[in-house]
This record gives C-alpha cells, structure tokens and sequence, in this order.
C-alpha cells in the first residue's frame, strides 16, 4: 500500500511539473509571438518610408527634367 502512495505522489509531482512546464512555455510563446508582431510591424514601417522617399525623389527627378 505504502508503494502506491509513494507512487501516486511521485505521479503527482510529475503532473505538477509538467503542468509548470506547458505554462511557462506558453508565457515564452506570448512574449515571442508580441516581439514577431512588434519586429513585422517595424518592418512595415521601415519599407513605407523607403518607399515614400523613394517617391520623393522620383519626382524631384522628374521636377529637375
């Protein structure tokens, strides 16, 4: 009897453990998915605005003509 306690309660640890483990990873999961979201919205930023002065100076070009 003593041994299927003692093997109920080492199961038990193990489920709390991996209980911790699949929420820790989850955590690290959100703060990688917000930082990706943050990086492409930069991204996005950065090639607008290399577009736009692209545009700028297409027509200061053209101006120049």
């Amino acid at each position: 009897m003593e041994g299927l306690i003692a093997r109920l309660n080492q199961e038990i640890a193990v489920k709390d453990y991996l209980n911790k483990e699949v929420n820790d990873l989850g955590g690290e999961l959100e703060t990688i998915k917000q930082r990706s979201k943050e990086n492409l919205e930069q991204a996005i930023l950065t090639e607008r605005e290399r577009c736009t002065q692209m545009q700028w100076d297409m027509e200061e070009l053209r101006q120049k003509s």
